[in-house]
């Protein structure tokens, strides 16, 4: 019997040990499963969070790129317009960038959470809802089996939320440092683009500075620092067409059409206005491409100075074989071409009504570096009769050159003589040039600034009008009579005149206080029956032929081009 017991115990004690083993075995190979699991599952959750981050990304990228109608941008002009917006589209480096920016970094972030951690409007389910799935997986089993399998794949899901929060972890430093990258390069490219915005206008600036060009409106003479521009293709008005938040070289305008920031692009060929919200007058066009000389033509009622400007632009335009002036604006041209025709005829051409708006008549004289844009202004007669309407003009200090229109028929010592050997005379002023002269030239010393006692550095040049009627006929000699051959220089001319006013005239006060005001002062004699081709006349006292100066010759003579 002991033989049976002790047999009995070994196998019991070999079972045990068996079972012992087997037990131990299967807790190291649930351990051992659970372990590989959560390995496993860490590394397949972490690959999966990085992939799924990443391409969240990249389809937010894809989704600003393909907005068509980028209202995220804000780059659009609001309609309607807010005070002070012009109608463009805001340049993508001046904010529409960083929007772009953030909404990718916002949405990117979003679509990585949406398929990671939870479901949100993604179809696909996240990798929170795959570990879940697993966790509940072994509740299907039976008995022990569930046990384990709970064991089992609670080591994958242990291990899967620990891959999740690593994955996480490297998917947000990846995600910082992309953006962090990013948001340098962008700065890197828009703030060399704000330095050249700035550089390019003060460059631009500064240019016209040096050149002295300026713009001035031909009709409310006040000075325009930057023109209104006009859209050629919807008319829309841009107030501030320089680079700047809506283009750098072009800006946009809202019917899509691409307008030129820059001067030396094209921006001067575009239709401009004054900026004056109370004006808005058309400026000329090629404005702020050359220096501007402003040129007041003065005189006394019916002294003929309409004549004598519309006479000497026909005569610039024969001067440069039929080529020029280039009128800067549509206004002078329509009015030049309407009195053009009646030239022939002088008496047919109306005279400026004091009622009228004055408006300067522009156009571009020179070639080259010498290139001028004229202003000339022709106010009526009347707007000068007192100080206080001449101290109204505007543009009084702009001058650069004044032309001083006499009518000799006002003097009355040539009047009388003339009438006593009944001459049949022209309309003529009554009205003494000493007068005009004198408030003209307190008006110009008020707007420059200037004491009574400096003479004002602004050239002039005193026109002796209707010249023919000394020519042929009457009592009253022509300047130029006396003059003797090889003395047909612009001096000696100019001399001639000035004795002429001094003694035929008795205006010798009128010849000092010229001389006691201005630094230079030529004098011309002309008539508006030479402006198709200055021919001599035969003197009908001396029997020598006599010519007239041309009559482009004082305002060649103020802008630099005619000899002194």
């Amino acid at each position: 019997m002991p033989v049976v017991y002790a047999v009995a115990f070994a196998f019991g004690a070999a079972l045990v040990l068996a079972l012992a083993v087997l037990a131990v075995l299967a807790v190291l190979l649930v351990l051992g499963l659970t372990a590989v699991a959560a390995v496993v599952g860490a590394a397949a959750t972490a690959a999966f969070t990085v992939v799924f981050v990443v391409a969240a990304i990249c389809r937010a990228w894809v989704a600003v790129l393909r907005d068509d109608e980028h209202g995220h941008l804000m780059a659009a002009p609001p309609d309607p317009l807010p005070p002070g917006r012009d109608p463009g589209y805001v340049s993508y480096v001046f904010g529409p960038a960083w929007r772009d920016y953030a909404l990718a970094t916002t949405r990117g972030a979003a679509q990585a959470c949406d398929r990671t951690v939870r479901r949100g409007r993604q179809t696909s389910r996240s990798v929170l809802d795959i570990l879940g799935g697993i966790w509940r997986f072994p509740d299907g089993f039976e008995a022990w089996t569930g046990v384990v399998g709970k064991i089992v794949f609670g080591g994958a899901v242990f291990g899967g939320l620990l891959g999740l929060a690593a994955g996480g972890l490297v998917a947000a430093a990846f995600l910082g440092i992309t953006t962090a990258t990013f948001a340098l390069l962008l700065a890197a490219v828009i703030g060399p683009m704000l330095l050249l915005t700035a550089a390019l206008r003060v460059v631009e600036l500064a240019g016209l500075r040096l050149r002295g060009i300026t713009v001035e409106c031909p009709s409310c003479h006040r000075r325009v620092g930057v023109p209104v521009y006009e859209c050629p293709s919807c008319q829309d008005l841009h107030r501030t067409l320089v680079p700047g938040p809506l283009g750098v070289l072009v800006r946009t305008c809202r019917c899509r059409e691409e307008l030129p920031t820059l001067l030396v692009r094209g921006r001067s060929r575009l239709r401009s206005h004054c900026s004056h919200d109370d004006c808005r007058g058309v400026l000329p066009l090629g404005g702020l491409t050359v220096p501007t000389r402003h040129v007041p033509l003065v005189a006394g009622k019916v002294a003929g100075k309409t004549v004598h400007v519309m006479a000497a632009i026909a005569d610039l335009r024969a001067h440069s074989n039929g080529t020029g002036p280039e009128f800067g604006d549509e206004h002078t041209r329509t009015t030049f071409e309407q009195v053009e025709k009646q030239l022939e005829d002088v008496a047919a051409v109306p005279s400026t009504l004091p009622t009228a708006p004055l408006r300067a008549a522009t156009f571009f004289h020179g070639t080259g570096s010498a290139r001028r844009l004229v202003y000339l202004y022709d106010a009526a007669g009347e707007r000068y009769q007192t100080s206080d309407d001449v101290a109204g003009l505007r543009f009084l200090g702009a001058t650069a050159g004044v032309l001083f229109v006499i009518d000799p028929l006002a003097f009355d010592p040539v009047r009388t003589r003339m009438e006593e050997s009944d001459v049949v005379l022209p309309m003529h002023s009554t009205e003494l040039p000493d007068g005009v002269v004198g408030r003209f030239t307190a008006g110009l010393r008020e707007h420059g600034g200037r004491s009574s006692a400096d003479r004002i550095p602004v050239p002039v040049a005193v026109v002796l009008t209707k010249c023919d009627v000394l020519v042929d006929g009457g009592p009253v000699r022509h300047p130029y009579d006396d003059l003797g051959e090889g003395d047909d220089c612009r001096a000696a001319r100019s001399a001639a005149v000035e004795r002429w006013l001094e003694t035929t005239a008795g205006e010798g006060g009128l010849v000092r206080q010229l001389h006691t005001d201005y630094e230079r002062i030529g004098y011309f004699a002309v008539s508006a029956l030479d402006v198709f081709g200055t021919t001599d006349r035969t003197s009908t006292r001396t029997g020598r032929a006599v010519g007239n100066d041309a009559p482009s010759a004082p305002l060649r003579w103020l802008l630099g081009t005619e000899g002194t």
